[in-house]
């Protein structure tokens, strides 16, 4: 009867029981090897950078940014090197993945504007310079406000209203949008008029 009444089931043992700690641990020793890796795979694709050997230097940042995908200073890499060999588009996209990371980094700023710029869209450029500015506030950003002058000055100023006219006068063709013609006639006529002096 001591058999049907007791349990013969027995605890686990600490030896026998799932070790949380250990699995913790195996998991914080994978990340750091992955780190470590990631790091020595950007080491030397600076090395490759500064050799001007632009493909390496790209396949070792690539394969960095897949070991820590949380490190900002790769995707800045991975931005500066695409730069260099003309994909653009691409560096564009990695610079801002690098402003997200840490968007106090001037130079993660800097090289998104120059991807804009390089793609002809300067006023994209400027508008990521400002957003940089308004973000990096010391010395760091001097590159950044240089830039910013720079495409300040290749911008035109907008065409006022009067300047489309004339050139559709000019042309023959119609830069002002027939809307905004009407819309503009309506605010015309809505302006309070001087009553006529008498002589």
């Amino acid at each position: 009867m001591g058999g049907i009444l007791s349990c013969d089931r027995r605890r686990p043992t600490p030896e026998t029981a799932p070790d949380e700690s250990s699995e913790k641990t195996s998991r914080e020793a994978k990340v750091a090897e992955a780190k470590r890796k990631a790091m020595q795979a950007k080491e030397l694709g600076n090395q490759h950078f500064k050799e001007k050997d632009f493909e390496n230097a790209l396949e070792l940042y690539a394969l960095s940014a897949e070991l820590h995908r949380d490190d900002p200073s790769v995707w800045l890499n991975l931005s500066i090197v695409k730069r260099q060999l003309g994909d653009f588009k691409s560096a564009e996209e990695d610079a801002e993945i690098a402003v997200r990371l840490d968007g106090s980094n001037p130079k993660a700023h800097y090289s998104k504007a120059m991807a804009l710029r390089q793609m002809g869209n300067s006023q994209d450029a400027l508008d990521a310079c400002l957003r940089g500015l308004q973000k990096v506030h010391d010395d760091k950003a001097k590159a950044l406000q240089q830039l910013k002058c720079e495409l300040e000055k290749e911008i035109p100023p907008p065409k006022t209203l009067v300047e489309l006219l004339e050139e559709d006068a000019a042309t023959g063709k119609q830069q002002v949008p027939k809307k905004q013609l009407d819309e503009d006639e309506v605010l015309i006529e809505e302006l309070p008029r001087e009553p006529a002096k008498k002589p």
